[in-house]
Parts: structure tokens; sequence; C-alpha cells
């Protein structure tokens, strides 16, 4: 006996005959989908189809925000966020300096 390795027979005629059948067929998309892609190449809310900041409106941005806060658990709130930020929240003020660590710093010019 030889040491030669035996292959088997191709048998997959079959599947490459006929690359259609192998093929998945395409799903079908849900008018419902289809609106929500339509709303977002249209730079629209895809929930309610507002003007969007971002990829939703207002509303949703808010409602978006702070359905993650809960269920994340945070507790800080990011003012500089872009749905603070275009609700026309108040910007950050930021700490002023106490008298003291404010002579550390001065000087003149």
């Amino acid at each position: 006996m030889t040491n030669e390795l035996v292959t088997p027979p191709n048998n997959n005629d079959s599947l490459t005959a006929n690359p259609a059948a192998a093929a998945p067929a395409p799903r079908a998309i849900s008018r419902q989908r289809r609106w929500q892609i339509k709303m977002r190449e249209e730079h629209r809310c895809w929930r309610c189809g507002e003007p969007a900041v971002g990829s939703l409106c207002l509303t949703h941005l808010a409602k978006e925000r702070e359905r993650q806060r809960r269920i994340n658990g945070y507790s800080a709130r990011h003012l500089n966020a872009l749905s603070y930020a275009a609700n026309g929240a108040a910007q950050p003020v930021l700490q002023q300096p106490l008298p003291a660590q404010a002579a550390q710093f001065s000087y003149e010019i």
C-alpha cells in the first residue's frame, strides 16, 4: 500500500450550478422601517419626523438622554451635551477663583 492521500470526488456541482439558489432571499422591509430610513436620510427625527438635531428632534433627544441616565444609573449631567445646548440651556458657569487664589495668579504687564 502506498502513502498517497486520496481526495474524495467533488460533488459540489449542485451548489455551484445555480448560485441564486444558494444565496439567501432578501427580506422584506416594513413600511415603518422604510419611513425611519427616509427620515434619517432627510435629517429629520426618525421617531416623529420633526427637524433633527443630530439624529433626533429636541423632544426625543431629551427623552433619550434621560432614559439613558435612568437605565445606566448616571447622576451627573453633562451640560455641554448637544441635547442641552440645542434646548438653549444656560452654559455652565466656570468657577471663579477665590480672592486668595487670585492673588497668586495676578501679574502686571
